[in-house]
């Protein structure tokens, strides 16, 4: 179990939810609290334990931090041999001095437990000096705080659950106890000015840890809870004084230890004795009640928590009645109102003092002020300057003082005209609502007794006699309302308690006024912090019974306002704060009012909330008004049909905008009473807002509407939007209408088609029909489409004029020219050609689709073949590259062919094809979009003509030629494969895995084309063969083994369905696709996938939500909850973790291409196992080494994967991309010792030969490079076949040698460290080398500086070359006049000659 995590806490910002600071709302399916972890609790309470358990602990010698003088030593087979560091490595302990540590064990082991740094049996509290030191009384914490920071760190993870602490919170603070008191019981007044001895440093520096962990925990939990487990004796008053007297309060390192004092003190100033009777003269003839008046003044000028502290401890010391009339009090608040106005005073010094102020006016008797309040409400209310200044802290606080001196100066009584919703007993309410249904005359009856549950209006007599200050009320209250215009929320939310709290003790009239004071803020002229603040204290006053029932009439069309208020600055806007504290409002009025009360309003209400439930932008607004729904249906009872919005609304899928509006307000709309009410919210405020994004989902939204409301949509809102699309005030609101009135089109075609014949009718008017129509025309003769706005506008009209085309609106005798021609389809045309070249994707989208449906409809009709000339153009567009031609224009034009329809390829099929293969070829096109585009189409275009043939017999004839040419093997196929090579990297990375991917969704499309049941007739015999077989599942299996998790779903997915499909019209479920090799194999391989996926998602200890059924799906017209379908485990093919598994175990077969699979597998699985990616390359390399080791017969499979990367290493010499990755796959698993089956083999074997052949591949692929990446691969690999015996180990120690005089420093100092290590681990495997020879060549390796001149290198090099017993190479000396290698010169160096010099 783990704690809640930290970063889920949500601090408050300015604009931040006020359901945050009031009572929870709790939805029936909200996230509920994890179940309490007990294991860091119980961890945290057995460390402190642990140290204060014994009197008296021994602590072992610390770890020295560095080594002893001279060589350390070490055994290695049998002999000691001089054990060295290896370069740039810190140095390393003896056998003697370095504790005996299982490893393995340890990385088990708790952290507490293990020995790294601290003691290994537990003490991880404990790290002191040498010998044995007393527990609590010295060096119980480490000297630097590590204790107390780790301890820091498991407390701060229950920061977002904290009263999980509350089972331990005891037993923790018990355990620090005893550290925090050891120094007041050994500092003795006798003591005083001496100077401290080392015991009492280390008591000091003890109990300094120690109220650090107690900071933590008040931090955490609350200092409140947290004080209540502190000793509050008697005697411990005087020490606790006298450590405060004595602590530096500059010591800024030291203030959690005051702190910590200064809450402890607040708990024992209340001991029940006089402070006189047990003052015994801390400070001479200072008596202990000035002392601590003065200790506390003196923190309220701290900067940090101390000041919270200390105000904390003056409240709670002016508490005690021996110091009431003494007339401290009064002096301190004069001192505090003085100090505030004086221009010297700091900032802190003023919060401290207001926060005293605060805490005494709310824990300090009333009575018990006395002549405290006048300077108070002088200085504060009356003068009123603190809250012009710009420090939020000190308008917070002098907002908080104003409402609380104006609370003790108003009678101590709530005011009985409020109105109350209900008894405080079960028992009385039962009671009620029993005579309620029995009598109706009850309520009124009860009004005469004086219930509160009645009682709603009216003036009580006895406010006749309340004596209320008014002019200091009337002050306080104008500037609280000022308050709740501030600019910060905390502010605004202080002054709306406030506003609360004293309208609740004033008499009606008053309380009126107020009221509507209030909701003057709530006016179009105020900024939006006084909507916000009014609409918090609205929501105050209405939980307080304060706003009567005669006044919602006038409240609630203010707070539907505030519900929709929305104010646009620039290119964002203004106002979820106030629509989040709208949802509070609403919140309020279900708890406080009764439901005969809110029945005028409800439907209203409901309809409000459920369009900001559904509709709104933020996220944190949506499940406020959600919440605040729930409320109402909870305790209200009469919202129509509250429970089931309420089971489908709920807090997870109002998480996705997008499902909020496309299927949570579809499923609501199908309810009568909010059907008109969602679509004019979205018609009136959201098809113009400021964010695209929402006025797509507008548009959508209105589309999917159609089916509750067709004749609404078609008779009313259609017309208005097409008046705003051309008299719109800016470019939101004409493309929001624009947007909208094609979605509303489009789902008017859906609602007609989906209906039967009889059912069907044309639901637009024709003056509508003509005035959509006109919007073409009248926005092409505008300026709406140039500019910035035009891009948008043009996917607009791109829609609109799909929508146009797909439902028909064109009639054929309309709009006829006197040649014949037709205007309106040649202005459409035109228009789509246009955006198809424009330099916008989503537009070019938008024109083919809109070309392709506008083709669809009118291609055969009269007027439209003038259309037909088009496709010419495109083709000569993509065939030759004119100048100028940019790749946006070839782009659209690839994308615009597949938008052809089969009739118009009759004339040009073996031209659109040849085109569009030409275009997919890097060599042809350098645009990767581009070569996409052109995939996607030409797959589009042979689906097209597979789909059509038989449907008509024109159509017969284009696809009978295309078999017979075999155009779709020789030409589509190829190019479709060839793309799955297309690995083109640019500055927006792997950009040909776009390429690849549009491939392999075009397999998916091509090859059930191919080798279809009619290819395999006589006359189509060979169109699909074996060899297309092996070159499909050879690419298919390298693109599901490589680095992009996407690629390899895509490439999953496309294997998945190949091998599964079958043939419907057999009836003995024959597969589609055949002559795959190794069919056997590759169907073993999908049943390990899915076994792994499920075996993975079974040990998974925490899971996903269940997906569940849409909510479209649901009745609406009975109330029932909706049903939870779980869907069916499709295969993630993009896990590293369940693909690489199940292919490396097909790496070995006896199928007859056995080989060529094998190798493609291969080439793809070293891109991943050599990444850089850590959990990529521990599921790829992890898989293959599992699999190389996995059977007692693994030598086999050894010796297969070093065949296939010699020959990998033959295939891809030169292209970097691979062969790095090689290297770095090869060297891990050198590392692993996976080929040592081979080293076993002796000289003669034939492990001796592979080594020593990859060394020769390594050193060809090096050359001359210069890529430092590449390098440091190879030479690990060099080092990596240094176990290898023989030809191979001599191969490569010359290579790594050639490598240490390599121009690169970084090249040479990181193999000469690599070289080092592997020579340390492999000494007893030289032979030939005597030991004091080894030791110099290990020497020579450590204390040579690699990386300096190569020049000074080439004697250490050469005496390695004597020592290994190779001959020395002959250099080639540079003459002097050259430049030298590399070195940047004094004179003004480049960074270029910076990156050459340190590689």
């Amino acid at each position: 179990l783990t704690p809640p995590h930290s970063s889920s806490l949500l601090l408050t910002p300015p604009h931040s939810s006020p359901l945050l600071l009031t009572p929870r709302l709790l939805f029936s399916s909200s996230p509920r609290p994890r179940p309490p972890p007990p294991l860091l609790p119980r961890l945290l309470v057995s460390l402190l334990l642990l140290v204060s358990s014994s009197s008296r602990l021994v602590s072992s010698p610390p770890l020295p931090s560095s080594p002893p003088s001279g060589l350390n030593t070490r055994r290695t087979h049998g002999r000691a041999k001089a054990f060295r560091p290896a370069p740039h490595c810190p140095p390393r302990l003896s056998a003697a001095d370095e504790p005996a540590v299982n490893h393995r064990e340890l990385r088990f082991r708790p952290a507490w437990k293990r020995g790294d740094g601290t003691e290994a049996s537990g003490k991880i509290l404990l790290q002191g000096g040498k010998g044995a030191v007393p527990g609590p009384e010295a060096g119980a914490f480490d000297k630097d705080g590590n204790a107390a920071e780790r301890i820091k760190k498991m407390i701060e993870r229950y920061q977002d659950q904290p009263e999980l602490l509350d089972p331990h919170l005891e037993q923790i603070v018990a355990a620090l106890v005893p550290y925090v008191t050891a120094p007041s019981k050994q500092k003795r007044p006798d003591g005083e000015g001496k100077e401290a001895s080392n015991g009492d440093a280390a008591l000091q520096c003890t109990a300094q840890q120690a109220w650090r962990v107690f900071y933590e925990l008040c931090k955490t939990r609350g200092f409140k809870t947290v004080i209540g487990f502190l000793p509050h004796k008697v005697s411990d008053l005087e020490p606790v004084v006298r450590l405060l007297l004595a602590a530096d309060q500059n010591d800024h390192k030291t203030w959690q230890t005051r702190y910590g004092l200064l809450l402890w003190l607040s708990l024992i100033v209340l001991i029940p004795f006089d402070l006189t009777s047990i003052d015994s003269g801390v400070e001479g003839n200072t008596s202990l009640t000035i002392t601590l008046i003065t200790i506390g003044k003196t923190y309220l000028k701290d900067a940090g928590p101390t000041r919270d502290a200390a105000a904390f401890f003056l409240a709670r010391l002016f508490t005690r009645r021996d110091l009431h009339g003494l007339g401290h009090l009064g002096d301190l608040v004069k001192y505090a109102c003085k100090k505030i106005h004086e221009p010297q005073t700091t900032i802190f010094e003023v919060s401290g003092l207001l926060q005293a102020i605060s805490a005494i006016l709310k824990l300090v008797q009333r009575k018990s002020l006395g002549d405290a309040l006048p300077p108070i409400t002088e200085a504060v209310i009356k003068r009123n300057s603190l809250l012009k200044g710009g420090s939020v802290v000190l308008r917070k606080l002098s907002i908080k003082v104003t409402q609380r001196a104006t609370l003790a100066l108003l009678p101590s009584r709530i005011a009985p005209w409020r109105y109350q919703r209900g008894h405080r007993l079960l028992k009385e309410n039962l009671a009620m609502r029993h005579s309620d249904a029995g009598n109706d005359k009850a309520p009124d009856q009860n009004a005469r007794r004086g219930d509160k549950g009645a009682k709603t209006s009216g003036r009580d007599p006895s406010e006749d006699f309340w004596e209320i200050p008014e002019e200091i009320t009337e002050e306080a209250i104008e500037v609280l309302l000022q308050g709740l215009r501030d600019k910060d929320t905390i502010v605004r939310w202080s002054a709306a308690k406030g506003i609360g709290r004293i309208t609740s003790r004033l008499p009606s009239d008053y309380g009126d006024d107020v009221v509507m004071a209030v909701l003057e803020l709530l006016a179009p002229n105020e900024r939006h912090t006084a909507w916000h603040g009014a609409c918090l204290s609205v929501a105050e006053l209405a939980r307080r019974g304060l706003i009567l029932p005669s006044r919602l009439p006038m409240v609630i069309p203010k707070f539907i306002k505030a519900l929709e208020y929305d104010l646009r600055q620039g290119s964002h806007s203004i106002g979820a704060h106030v629509r989040d504290a709208a949802c509070y409002v609403a919140w309020a009025f279900a708890r406080a009012y009764a439901p005969s009360v809110m029945k005028p309003f409800v439907l209203l209400l409901a309809q409000s909330l459920l369009t900001v439930a559904v509709y709104d932008r933020e996220i944190n607004v949506r499940r406020a008004a959600a919440a605040a729904f729930q409320e109402h249906v909870g305790r209200q009872g009469n919202f129509p049909h509250g429970i089931v919005i309420n089971t489908t609304a709920d807090y997870f899928t109002l998480g996705s905008r997008k499902r909020a509006f496309t299927e949570i307000s579809v499923f609501i709309a199908g309810f009568q009473e909010y059907e008109n009410s969602l679509i004019d919210h979205l018609v009136r405020v959201k098809s113009r807002h400021w964010d695209k994004s929402m006025r797509e989902l507008t548009a959508e939204t209105l589309g999917l509407l159609t089916k509750h409301a067709a004749d609404y949509l078609a008779e009313t809102v259609v017309p208005s939007l097409c008046k705003r699309v051309i008299a719109g005030s800016d470019l939101a609101e004409r493309h929001g209408a624009c947007l909208a009135v094609a979605k509303v089109v489009e789902g008017l075609c859906a609602s007609n088609e989906s209906g039967s014949t009889a059912e069907r009718r044309f639901l637009l008017a024709d003056e509508t029909r003509k005035q959509i129509l006109s919007l073409v025309p009248s926005l092409l003769d505008s300026q709406y489409l140039l500019g910035k706005g035009g891009t948008i506008m043009r996917e607009a009209i791109c829609r609109l004029i799909f929508a146009i085309a797909r439902y028909g609106l064109i009639k054929e005798k309309e709009y006829a020219s006197s040649e014949g021609k037709h205007l309106m389809l040649d202005l459409c045309a035109d228009m789509l050609r246009r955006n198809i070249s424009y330099d916008n994707i989503p537009v070019q989208m938008g024109a083919v689709e809109a070309y392709e449906a506008l083709l669809g409809r009118y291609f055969s009709r009269g007027g439209a073949n003038s259309l037909s000339a088009l496709p010419e153009l495109f083709i000569k567009e993509l065939s030759h590259h004119e100048v100028g031609s940019s790749a946006y224009k070839r782009r659209g034009c690839a994308l615009a062919l597949s938008s052809l329809p089969p009739k118009a390829l009759e004339g040009c099929l073996h031209d659109v094809i040849n085109v569009l293969a030409m275009s997919s070829n890097a060599m042809h096109e350098s645009d990767p979009e581009t070569r996409k585009a052109a995939l996607e189409s030409l797959c589009k275009v042979c689906e097209r003509l597979q789909s059509s043939e038989g449907t008509a017999k024109s159509l017969a004839n284009p696809v009978s030629e295309l078999r017979k040419s075999r155009l779709l093997g020789h030409v589509v196929y190829d190019a479709l494969i060839s793309a799955l090579r297309d690995y083109e990297i640019d500055r927006r990375g792997d950009v040909g895995s776009w390429v690849r991917e549009a491939a392999l969704n075009g397999l998916k499309i091509v090859v059930p084309i191919l080798s279809s049941g009619k290819a395999f007739e006589a006359s189509q015999k060979g169109l699909w063969n074996p060899k297309m077989g092996l070159t499909l599942v050879c690419g298919l299996l390298k693109q599901m083994v490589e680095k992009i998790a996407r690629t390899r779903k895509v490439a999953g997915d496309a294997f998945e369905f190949l091998l599964t499909l079958t043939n419907s019209e057999d009836s003995k479920k024959l597969p589609t696709v055949h002559s795959l090799p190794s069919r056997a194999q590759l169907e073993k391989l999908l049943k390990l996938a899915v076994e792994k996926q499920q075996k993975i998602e079974s040990s998974s200890a925490f899971g996903e939500y269940p997906s569940v059924q849409s909510v479209s799906s649901v009745d609406t017209k009975s109330e029932s909850k909706n049903v939870v379908v779980l869907e069916e485990t499709k295969t993630d093919w993009g896990k590293g973790e369940v693909t690489f598994p199940a292919i490396v175990e097909i790496l070995q077969g006896t199928g007859e291409h056995q080989d060529e699979l094998r190798r493609a597998i291969m080439s793809g699985i070293v891109l991943s196992a050599g990444s850089r990616t850590d959990h990529l390359v521990r599921s790829a390399l992890g898989a293959l080494q599992r699999w190389m080791q996995g059977c007692e017969t693994h030598i086999d499979r050894v010796r297969l994967v070093g065949q296939d990367i010699l020959w990998l290493f033959d295939r891809f010499r030169g292209e970097r991309r691979v062969t790095r990755n090689l290297m770095r796959t090869l060297s891990s698993l050198l590392q692993e010792e996976v080929f040592s089956v081979l080293i076993e083999e002796g000289t003669l074997g034939e492990g001796a030969r592979w080594g020593a052949s990859i060394v020769k591949a390594v050193a060809k692929e090096l050359g001359s490079t210069e890529d430092v990446n590449l390098l440091m691969a190879g030479g690990r690999v060099h080092l990596g076949i240094l176990c290898f015996p023989g030809l191979a180990r001599d191969l490569a120690v010359r290579k790594a040698l050639e490598m240490l005089e390599h121009q690169f420093p970084k090249v040479r100092s990181v193999v000469a460290e690599e070289m080092y290590s592997q020579l340390v681990v492999l000494e007893g495997e030289f032979e030939d080398i005597e030991e004091e020879a080894y030791d110099e060549i290990l020497e020579s390796l450590s204390e040579t500086p690699w990386v300096g001149k190569i020049s000074t290198l080439f004697e250490p090099i050469d005496k390695l070359y004597k020592l290994f017993g190779l001959e020395v190479p002959e250099r080639q000396i540079q003459p002097q006049s050259t430049k030298e290698e590399n070195i940047p010169s004094e004179k003004n160096p480049s960074y270029l000659d910076l990156v050459k010099e340190m590689g």
